[in-house]
């Protein structure tokens, strides 16, 4: 079977480079260059049609001066005065031809109008009207994913921002604690289970504790300051704390001196400090302490706060991500139905305007003898015309890059974004990640595919990895998958088989490199440039050129490709699919880091997927995995 090469605009016209250091994808790039073409193709179709009113303009005028001619009076002096003669006979048939071929070229002017004008000018005002309506649908769509993406980057900003000072809020915190409770003077005067302050005495550290808090939350604080010291923040008047436990404790305190040695002992088992000198309690009103403690610790709720911001801030990022991915996802459906759309309208409009000049050819050789050159040259030109090469003109012309979606990915700060998705990953990251020696997805997509393979048609099997992906359905698989958790066959059955293969497709495709590597893209095209005969010195270059992937990468490429190689085998695939196949799966397997106008045309990637496919066995069977596992 044969699968003739197909030039479909929505593999074609999307962002000139496949991954470039902008932040979100910028989907007008290909969209304009495309519209534009399609408005020229409006503006050829108007340029058509003016033509043939031109020609009908003077195809009437022509018909009307044949008519006049025929209508000559015969000069009295010349054919007027010889009614007899055989001579003005002919003269007067002579006329009368004239006027028959006038009522020819008049017929001639209203079957081109009929035949030829007005169906294509019907065709060109529903064709413009299709090309703009779908425009401007899109364009609301793209403003849509373009506002969510940007409101995206501004809150990963605002969360790397809360991240950051809520980590250094924690890390302040710390270090204070670890400065107020030192480990070693804590083993070495270990506090005992029964605390004392003086006359009072509590049975836990947590009631001692409360009773702190109680105390400075009673008591005012004040900063004061002192010439030569400076200033005491979270001071008290030795008189009010004095006071306050009077009142406090009246069952174990009864006498100011009482009150005085809690105080002292405050002192000494460090809640309290001397402002200024000395290191004795007195309970007077110019007597101030400093709190070396405080609970709870204003700065440790600050960083709770921040904590919370944090946390929020995250949340937040989340869901714009969220929202972000689902407009990109909901674009790009909208941007492959309008370029699906547009391809087939741009077939029809070649299709009309062939059909234009087609009836345009049979109207003029409906006429005299005289236009029968003309008429062959014009069949001549029809013959050369082929819609197919105008069409891969078009693309091969205009294209601005192939489809290539950017994922917009969610990017934890604390742990790899692998742990959180899987489309978009490198595959190393992956690997790495699942500690397997290929991405789960990938290998549960397989396996699912083989399974089911038996129940499908030889054809069905080989159209499943060419046909045009179904995004809608694809992505609802993908939405399914892609949230970190580990992929099961049960999720991947709820799906049929070909949006398991064109959910596999579009995982390459978001891969932020290519399966072989950007870097093997130029030494592969070295290789294919320098043609020659011998196939085995080819396959030995191949073979060299894949132990230098990541071990990740190989082991992945090698599985993607036993499993065409297989399906290829139990077909009998031809030539053609192989070709179709390179075609479809050529830029997820090689492709350059940037994609411009010097490497657009390039086929070796198409060759390469073809190659590696036809000769699998001889490629892969002969590498060593202990030289591939090295490299990852």
């Amino acid at each position: 079977m044969t699968f003739p090469t197909s030039y479909r605009f929505e593999d074609h016209f999307w962002s000139p480079h496949a991954f470039d250091d902008g932040d979100i994808s910028d989907y007008r790039a290909g969209l304009s260059v495309l519209y534009e073409k399609m408005q020229q193709g409006c503006v050829e179709c108007d340029e058509i049609a003016h033509f043939l009113r031109q020609r009908i303009a003077i195809e009437e005028l022509y018909a009307s001066k044949l008519a006049d001619l025929s209508q000559l009076k015969p000069n009295p002096g010349g054919f007027g005065r010889d009614d007899g003669a055989s001579l003005r006979q002919t003269f007067e048939n002579i006329k009368a031809e004239s006027e028959q071929l006038g009522r020819c070229h008049r017929q001639l002017a209203d079957n081109i109008s009929v035949m030829v004008l007005q169906p294509l000018v019907r065709f060109a005002d529903e064709h413009r009207r299709r090309v703009q309506s779908g425009m401007n649908e899109l364009d609301g769509a793209v403003r849509d994913f373009e506002k969510k993406a940007s409101a995206r980057g501004m809150m990963q900003a605002s969360k790397h921002v809360c991240c950051e000072l809520a980590d250094h809020a924690e890390s302040v915190i710390m270090a204070e604690k670890a400065r107020l409770n030192d480990v070693d003077y804590m083993i070495e005067n270990p506090r005992p289970a029964f605390v004392r302050l003086g006359p009072l005495s509590f049975s836990t550290e947590r009631e001692l504790d409360a009773f702190l808090g109680r105390l400075q939350q009673s008591v005012p604080m004040e900063d004061v300051r002192y010439s030569l010291f400076g200033v005491y923040k979270h001071s008290v008047n030795g008189e009010l704390l004095a006071q306050w436990l009077l009142q406090s404790c009246r069952e174990q305190l009864k006498s100011l001196r009482a009150a005085e040695e809690v105080g002292q002992a405050m002192i000494n088992n460090g809640y309290l400090k001397v402002v200024g000198m000395g290191g004795t309690f007195q309970a007077r009103a110019n007597h101030y302490y400093q709190w070396r403690r405080l609970a709870p610790d204003p700065e440790e709720e600050e960083h709770r706060k921040l904590r919370a911001a944090a946390d929020d801030a995250d949340d937040a990022y989340h869901q714009a991500v969220s929202r972000a991915e689902q407009a990109r996802m909901l674009v790009e459906q909208h941007l492959m139905t309008y370029y699906h759309a547009m391809n087939q309208a741009e077939r029809e409009r070649i299709e009309e305007v062939r059909s234009s000049f087609t009836n345009l050819a049979v109207a003029l050789s409906n006429i005299m003898t005289v236009t029968q050159a003309v008429c062959d040259r014009m069949v001549v030109y029809l013959e050369a015309m082929r819609t197919d090469f105008d069409m891969q003109y078009f693309v091969q012309q205009y294209r601005t890059g192939p489809y290539s979606p950017r994922p917009i990915i969610y990017e934890n700060y604390y742990h790899s974004p692998a742990s959180d998705q899987v489309f978009g990953i490198p595959i190393e990251e992956q690997a790495r990640v699942m500690q397997t020696k290929i991405p789960p997805f990938v290998a549960k997509c397989l396996s699912l595919i083989e399974k089911e393979l038996h129940s499908l048609s030889n054809e069905a099997k080989q159209r499943m990895w060419i046909a045009p992906l179904q995004l809608p359905v694809v992505h609802r698989l993908r939405c399914t998958v892609n949230t970190g958790e580990p992929i099961t066959l049960k999720q991947l059955r709820q799906f049929d088989v070909n949006t398991v293969v064109g959910a596999l497709r579009l995982y390459l495709m978001e891969l932020p490199d290519c399966l072989c590597t950007s870097s093997l893209y130029e030494p592969v095209k070295a290789l294919y440039r320098k043609g020659g005969d011998n196939i085995d010195a080819r396959f030995a270059a191949l073979r060299s050129m894949l132990t230098t992937m990541p071990s990740a990468n190989f082991y992945t490429l090698n599985r993607l490709i036993e499993h065409l190689y297989n399906l290829a085998i139990s077909t009998s695939a031809d030539d053609g699919y192989l070709a179709s196949l390179g075609m479809t799966l050529g830029p997820s397997i090689l492709r350059p880091e940037y994609v411009t106008r010097v490497n657009f045309h390039d086929r070796h990637p198409q060759r390469l997927v073809r190659d590696l496919i036809a000769a699998f066995r001889v490629i892969f069977s002969p590498i060593h995995r202990s030289s591939i596992v090295s490299l990852g």
